[in-house]
């Protein structure tokens, strides 16, 4: 009988992945994806006081990657399209289809399952999962509050981006004050 090893998050879904599944997502992460981890990243031309974590496959097959995301329990994605139409004389290009999780608690998860299968990455996956499980994570952590709120109070400081704030306060405000706008055919836009 396989084990099987349930992986719950707070979003709504459960997903159960045996040893079998868990080699295969580790063998795709090294071959075919990444692991990334960086502090101090911008969102937005805004540089977060957090660090980001994820994980993701990328690869030119949808079936390859879908299966990655069913595992991981992300979705797919177009992220480009690569080749060389002066090679060839068409302007055929390859789709390129990604899957990426984002978060800490769910990167977390699947790292500790996917981890003793892991190869290539299996140092940064070690160095992900002791950062994670080091930090205190949400509103008691006095020093994230500190440095978001500074963020936020520096960002404002930004003609283009208070300009912008406004803009989408304003937006917000009428919103709520007359319902979603509709487009001419009746939808909401």
């Amino acid at each position: 009988m396989t084990n099987l090893v349930h992986i719950r998050f707070k979003v709504s879904w459960t997903t159960a992945i045996s040893e079998i599944e868990a080699s295969w997502l580790a063998c795709a992460i090294d071959g075919e994806g990444f692991a990334f981890f960086r502090e101090n990243t911008k969102s937005y031309g805004i540089i977060q006081p957090w660090p980001r974590v994820e994980i993701g496959v990328t690869n030119t097959d949808r079936n390859f990657v879908q299966r990655a995301a069913d595992l991981m329990g992300s979705s797919v994605h177009i992220q480009s399209k690569i080749g060389d139409p002066a090679k060839d004389g068409s302007n055929h290009k390859k789709t390129v289809y990604a899957t990426i999780l984002r978060g800490h608690e769910k990167v977390l998860e699947v790292l500790k399952r996917i981890s003793p299968y892991l190869i290539v990455k299996r140092g940064k996956a070690a160095q992900m999962i002791k950062f994670i499980e080091a930090r205190i994570w949400g509103p008691k952590n006095p020093d994230g509050r500190r440095k978001k709120a500074e963020a936020t109070r520096k960002s404002w400081q930004n003609p283009t981006m208070r300009t912008k704030r406004m803009l989408g306060i304003e937006k917000a405000r009428k919103e709520r004050r007359y319902g979603r706008p509709k487009s001419k055919s009746g939808v909401m836009m």
